[in-house]
């Protein structure tokens, strides 16, 4: 369906089996979608350089109110007018994050939200896993692990010892 996404309208929606998608009429691929659970996110829709379609999450509903993804949406839209690739350089960006900064920006927002030992717990990431977090996760695979693993288990280092 299509008409211009707003507070009350999101508001209006009740979820269903399947995913609800409502097209804003004002921004063209613009669009809120409700999950089955009731979640709703923003998502601005285009086509890259190659024409190939591309979808660009905003936000959550809750997270970011429907003006706010609005607002995103007509920016994205401008840079996109413009001939970036917003999805490409989200790809691009995530592809340079190493283990330290996922633990950070990422791991450690979840954990102190879902986990009672959320300090503890990143601190025993950090502590346990220090050479490989400087390492990019595209560039860290099964082998590295094991290799660290195997090195902790030779020098008999525990869960509470620090690795140098």
């Amino acid at each position: 369906m299509k008409q211009r996404i707003t507070r009350t309208r999101l508001e209006s929606l009740t979820p269903s089996d399947k995913p609800i998608e409502m097209r804003d009429d004002g921004i063209p691929g613009f669009l809120a979608r409700m999950q089955p659970t009731g979640l709703i996110t923003f998502f601005l829709e285009y086509r890259n350089a190659a024409q190939k379609k591309q979808r660009l999450k905003l936000g959550r509903y809750g997270d970011i109110t429907a003006a706010q993804a609005r607002r995103m949406a007509e920016e994205q839209r401008s840079k996109i007018t413009l001939g970036d690739d917003p999805a490409k350089q989200k790809r691009e960006n995530r592809d340079d994050l190493t283990l330290g900064d996922f633990i950070e920006q990422h791991y450690s927002p979840w954990a102190e939200d879902n986990l009672k030992s959320a300090a503890s717990t990143v601190l025993r990431l950090k502590s346990g896993f220090t050479p490989l977090l400087k390492k990019r996760l595209r560039d860290l695979d099964q082998w590295q692990y094991e290799k660290h693993r195997s090195w902790r288990l030779k020098n008999k280092l525990s869960k509470a010892h620090k690795v140098p």
